[in-house]
C-alpha cells in the first residue's frame, strides 16, 4: 500500500520545485544587496590580516627586432691648413781625399 496516491505525489513534487525556485531567487536577491549592516552597538572587531602576495608571473616572450636605422648625414668638409714652411738648404758635402796614383805599366818588347 502506498503512503500517498500518485496524484498527490505529483502535486507535492511540483510544490517542492516551486519552493526551491523561490528560495534560490531569494538567495540571489540577498547576495546582490551587499553585506548586511549591523543595527546593534556591539564592539568592533580587530582589522583583518593582509592577504598574501601573489606568485611571480611567467616571463614574457622576446619582442621582434626593431627596424633598421636611417643613414646618417654627410659631415662638413674640414678647413684647409696653412701652407708649410720652406725647408732648410743642406750643408755642402765634405771633399773626399785624392786617390793613390796607379802603378806604371811595363812595356814588353816583342818576343
Amino acid at each position: 500500500m502506498q503512503l500517498f496516491p500518485s496524484y498527490y505525489c505529483a502535486k507535492i513534487r511540483s510544490i517542492v520545485i516551486i519552493i526551491g525556485a523561490i528560495a534560490e531567487y531569494a538567495y540571489e536577491l540577498t547576495q546582490s544587496c551587499g553585506p548586511l549592516q549591523a543595527r546593534g552597538g556591539g564592539i568592533r572587531g580587530p582589522p583583518g590580516r593582509d592577504g598574501r602576495d601573489g606568485s611571480v608571473g611567467m616571463r614574457g616572450e622576446q619582442g621582434d627586432e626593431g627596424p633598421e636605422g636611417e643613414e646618417g648625414e654627410q659631415g662638413v668638409p674640414g678647413i684647409a691648413g696653412p701652407p708649410g714652411e720652406e725647408g732648410n738648404t743642406g750643408e755642402p758635402g765634405i771633399v773626399g781625399d785624392q786617390g793613390l796614383q796607379g802603378m806604371r805599366g811595363r812595356h814588353v818588347m816583342g818576343r
